[in-house]
């Protein structure tokens, strides 16, 4: 088991991970590119789904800072630290959106971008207070 202090060390290099992953132009290859294969493997099982899917990349955008949050909430544990840090992560995810095109040569500003940054992070907020109200609070099976 890993002690706090390094928990928040894996956290913090998660975030730094993905800030890279954000500021690079890779990442719309690929995706791209794993999206393309879905839709050309098995078209009649996918099709109705990725025709679905919005244009761009929020959906990665939301897996990506989703499980960052998650693992912000491994290392902190704590539902004041949790929250405190989830808010702190929504104004550096809108400020890596903001400097993308700083960095990078295809990429820039999308308003799904910043929309798929806080949905992933609201969620890990929404789990939150569903745990606190049903497995900690007074309406906990425990009480």
């Amino acid at each position: 088991m890993l002690h706090r202090r390094h928990r928040v060390i894996v956290a913090v290099g998660c975030t730094a991970l993905l800030t890279m992953l954000m500021w690079s132009d890779s990442p719309t290859a690929w995706w791209s590119s794993i999206i393309e294969y879905f839709l050309e493997a098995n078209q009649s099982a996918t099709s109705t789904v990725l025709d679905a899917r919005p244009g761009g990349d929020l959906d990665i955008h939301i897996v990506l800072w989703f499980a960052t949050t998650l693992v912000w909430w491994w290392a902190l544990r704590h539902h004041q630290k949790i929250m405190k840090a989830c808010l702190v992560l929504l104004g550096w995810a809108s400020l890596v959106e903001t400097l993308q095109p700083m960095f990078t040569e295809i990429r820039d500003r999308q308003l799904g971008d910043y929309l798929g940054n806080g949905i992933g992070i609201g969620l890990v907020v929404l789990g939150l207070f569903v745990r606190r109200r049903y497995f900690e609070g007074p309406m906990s099976p425990a009480t």
